[in-house]
Formats: structure tokens, sequence, C-alpha cells
């Protein structure tokens, strides 16, 4: 049976084998009667509930957590191409005269209008759905393959656009509603917008604890730390703008540039192929014609805007638009989550002596059997947690400590939407990815940062509660270099 326990703050969910008498009552407990129930009105699998680790946090120490998250948003490397052309058009801006200084504002104000805009839209919507009665979390919009084939379309085009091989001034000129070049104030407000939806999948130190103690607040409250989020990551640029002693030790814009330009649309390129992997994780195979197809409407529309007869340049350029735009939005939908039985064995391609595909009887089980569960919640379009499982869970050293501890590893993957997995951020207090959480037997689970190293993986371990039979010390990086 399954008891809901209530707190003023938290709803948390447990589920255990109890007697009839006991599932046929009502319970309602307090945040330490759920641990006093774990252990001791529950057998067998009853270990499966899952905890939020410590208090919930203040609104005042939230709010300040979101303006350092999105501050240190703009060094994840999600957000490091949309923000060099940023700079790239501020430098263009520089000018030492009234008119320079004031045009300079205007861009840094509209620009962090969109980045506020689109974050509060973000948060309305995620609001909206979880008074509903459903929730999504940070990311959600990377869920959807057509999403995602848009986001690598924009990203194609934009590199295009600095190579010079997309003349985006001639579709300017004949292409209705494209006012880049007309319209700087749209443009700087896009760059805003955009600079958003591409930070999205990457969850900043700070963030993700920020985030779940924000959908725990009223709406309004909510709103507020999202718009902290907002605030942190347009600062640095609007700062930048609006100082011109800053602007003085930038070099001058000129003819290097053009070379800065191009070599900055290679980071839009790989953007384009680790979008494409995703979309292959997501879907398939299936992926791939769809994808290309539109890849390759995008060339015939560059090619298209070099025409010399306006009727034929903009009849060819609006059907390949048309085109490739079609052909990212009928993507079929996503093959059952990582969650699901169906979906496990395609998602989880780790080998089998290391990791195994999460689910709640999966962790139940080995809680009870282990002395301790290691469970890695990741994404294929979340960046740092690839970075994470690169750098450090897939090192060997990383894997012999887990041994050494007798740890059980899990991987949630939640690339594609699945619910199960949602509601266990949401009871970890987190609303997007990576998280890692380490579950002891008993109590509450551990979480460690967002960035990972193995120093916090291998104190996370020596928190663990010490076992029978003869079990070596976990190492550290630091005690080997001693």
């Amino acid at each position: 049976c399954v008891f809901f326990f209530s707190s003023r703050r938290r709803h948390t969910r447990l589920q255990g084998d109890w007697s009839s008498d006991v599932c046929s009552s009502d319970l309602v407990a307090t945040r330490g009667q759920e641990a006093a129930a774990l252990a001791s009105g529950a057998t067998g699998s009853a270990a499966t509930a899952t905890v939020a680790a410590g208090s919930p946090l203040p609104f005042i120490a939230a709010v300040a957590l979101a303006f350092a998250g999105g501050l240190l948003l703009n060094l994840m490397p999600c957000v490091f191409p949309v923000l060099s052309i940023k700079l790239l058009a501020l430098l263009r801006q520089a000018g030492d005269d009234a008119a320079g200084r004031r045009q300079r504002r205007r861009h840094a104000l509209l620009y962090t209008a969109g980045v506020v805009v689109t974050f509060l839209s973000l948060a309305a919507l995620l609001l909206a759905v979880k008074a509903g009665g459903a929730y999504l979390g940070w990311g959600f919009q990377l869920q959807s393959p057509a999403f995602v084939g848009t986001m690598a379309l924009l990203f194609f085009a934009l590199g295009l656009s600095l190579s010079g091989a997309l003349p985006m001034a001639t579709l300017a000129q004949d292409v209705p509603g494209a006012w880049r070049q007309r319209h700087p104030a749209v443009d700087a407000f896009a760059g805003g917008a955009l600079a958003v939806l591409v930070a999205s999948p990457c969850t900043a130190p700070f963030m993700g604890a920020a985030l779940g103690a924000a959908f725990t607040m009223p709406a309004v409250l909510t709103l507020l730390v999202f718009l902290a989020l907002a605030l942190g990551m347009a600062a640095p640029y609007g700062l930048l703008a609006m100082m011109p002693r800053g602007l003085h030790r930038l070099p001058r814009a000129g003819a290097w540039m053009l070379r800065i330009e191009e070599l900055l649309a290679l980071p839009l390129y790989a953007t384009v192929v680790w979008l494409a992997w995703v979309l292959v994780e997501q879907l398939g195979a299936a992926a791939i014609p769809h994808l290309g197809g539109g890849l390759l409407l995008l060339a015939l529309l560059a090619w298209a805007l070099r025409l010399e007869r306006r009727r034929w340049r903009v009849a060819v350029a609006a059907a390949a638009l048309l085109g490739a735009l079609a052909t990212v939005l009928t993507m079929p939908s996503a093959q059952p989550s990582a969650g699901s039985a169906a979906g496990a064995a395609a998602a989880n391609r780790q080998p089998a002596d290391h990791w195994e595909p999460w689910s709640v009887p999966a962790l139940a089980a080995a809680r009870t059997a282990h002395a301790g569960v290691f469970v890695d919640f990741t994404a294929a379009w979340c960046v740092t947690c690839q970075l994470n499982k690169r750098l450090v869970l897939s090192r060997e050293a990383v894997l012999a400590d887990f041994a050494r501890a007798d740890v059980h590893l899990l991987r949630a993957d939640w690339t594609r939407h699945d619910p199960e997995i949602t509601r266990a951020l949401t009871t970890l207090g987190r609303s997007g990815v990576p998280v890692y959480a380490l579950y002891p037997p008993r109590g509450e689970p551990i979480l460690l940062p967002e960035l990972l190293t193995h120093d916090a993986l291998a104190a996370a371990l020596a928190r663990l509660p010490a076992t029978p039979g003869d079990r070596r010390p976990v190492s550290s990086p630091a005690n080997e270099r001693n």
C-alpha cells in the first residue's frame, strides 16, 4: 500500500508491505515520524521511500542561490556560443560618443528583458502544469524531439550565417518578418530569449537547490526566484554594456572579427552534432531522415538567397525554410522512457557490471541488499551530465571506490519524459538534472553537487554506515596524492 505523509511544505510518498490494519488507516506524520514509520512499520521492500535531504530553503536563500546560479550559467558550455556572438555584437557598437553609449544601454536592457521574459514564461508554464496536477522539470522542452530538432536547425542556421554561407542581410530584405538587420531592438530581445533556451540543457551550481525550493513556495515567490535567476544570467552582459571603462579594455572592432565569427561557427556546428545525437537517443534511427532532410533544406535556403532574380529567390527560400521546419515538426513521438520496462534496455547502454536502469522497485531492492545505492539522474541533452559522466563517473578509480564501499549503481535516464523519474526528482527537492543521490540502507539520501568531483564522491561514501565484513576504506584523490 501507499501512504502520503504531509507536512507544512511537503508531501512524501511512502510505499511498502504493511499489515492490512495499518493500510486501512489514515496517517499524517511529521518529518521525524516518516523515518520512524520506515524503520518500524515496513518489511520486505518497504524502503522504497525517497525523502528529500536537508530542510527546505528559505525564500531569501533561494533567491541568493538563484542569482548566483544565473551568474554561473554564463560559464556553462551550452551558453558560451550564444554569449560569444552577443559579445561580438557589443564590440561593433563600442563608441565613445553619447549616441554609442545610449545604443549599448538600450541593447543591454532589451537583452535583459528577453532573458527575464523567457525565464518567467517558462516558470509560468511550469506552474500552470503543476496546478493541473502534473509536473514538468527544468529542461522539459528538450524531452520533445520536435523542439530538439528545431534547435538543431536554428544552430545550423546561425553557424551558416557566421561562416558567411547564409546572407542574413538578403534574408532580411526578402522575407517578411526577418527583422534581424532592420530592427536591432528585436535582435537584442531575441538574443536574450535564445540564450535562455540554449541554457536549458544546463544546471549550474546552486541552481538545482534554488529551483527545487522555488516549486515548494507560493506561485508569486516561485516567479521571484526565477526573476533572480534571470537577472543573474543577464548581469554580466548588462554590466559590460553599461560600463564604458570595461569596453575600453576590449579590442576594437575590425577585420579580425570576421575571422573570429568564422571560428565561432565551429562550436555551433558541434552543437548541431550533439543535438543530432540527442535525437538518436530519443527516436533511434527514425530521427536521421527528419533531421538530415531539415539540414539539407537549410543548405538549399543558403543557396537560394544568392539567386539574382528576386522572384525565384523568395519562392525557393520560403519553400526551403517551410520544408525544413516541417521535417522536424513532424518527427515521430519519443520511444518509451527509460523508467519503463520497454525503454530501459534502449536508453541504458552501460555495462551490466557497473550501471543498471533505475526504477522504484530496483532502488528498494538495492537498498536492502547493499551498503548504499548511488543514483545518477541524467539526460542525453544535459551537457553537465555528460561532462560529469565522462570526467568522473566513468573513471576506473571511481568505479573501484563504489565497489569497495558495496554501493550499487543505478542510472535514471530523463532524456524522454518519465513521470516516475520526475516524481523522484521532486521528492528530492530538485526540478532538473543532473542530480546525484547516495542512498544509505535507511534514512535520507545524500545529495552531491551538480559539478561532480572524485573528492566529493569519496566524502559522501565515507558517510555511509559501516557494514560487516572486510571492507577497505574508500580512497580519495587527495589521499592518493599524499
